[in-house]
């Protein structure tokens, strides 16, 4: 199966793990607002295939991992959410892979509960129209 890397999308998803888990240190296990937690960091190609997969403590920031994610890219549309969003890695992005398309920290109509409803009313629009 080929994957189609001209656009990719990068996120990650915390997971609680077993207290009865050993090493802690070794496992990647971390302490967060959860409790003990790791956290999985992906890429997936335009078709929703995963390309890479990683792991970090639960507590770590999802930008801890944003390079090691990039770094088997050749040239791509770099997709991501508000917590990818520093100067330094959109920088990395277009040194190694070309464009950044991550949407910016601070957006006052996200706070809006009618752009959010809007929102949701495209994505059910788009729901039934696929």
């Amino acid at each position: 199966m080929d994957c189609d890397l001209q656009d990719v999308s990068l996120d990650s998803t915390t997971v609680k793990v077993h207290q009865d888990v050993g090493s802690k240190k070794k496992e990647l296990i971390g302490k967060s607002r959860g409790g003990s937690t790791t956290k999985i960091h992906a890429v997936v190609d335009a078709l929703g295939n995963p390309f890479k997969v990683v792991l970090s403590a639960g507590q770590f920031h999802d930008i801890t991992a944003a390079p090691q994610l990039i770094c088997d890219l050749k040239s791509a549309i770099v997709m991501a959410e508000v917590a990818y969003d520093s100067l330094r890695f959109r920088e990395q992005i277009r040194a190694k892979v070309s464009t950044a398309c991550i949407k910016p920290r601070r957006n006052r109509y996200d706070k809006l509960a009618q752009c959010f409803l809007a929102f949701i009313h495209v994505v059910c629009i788009l729901i039934w129209l696929l």
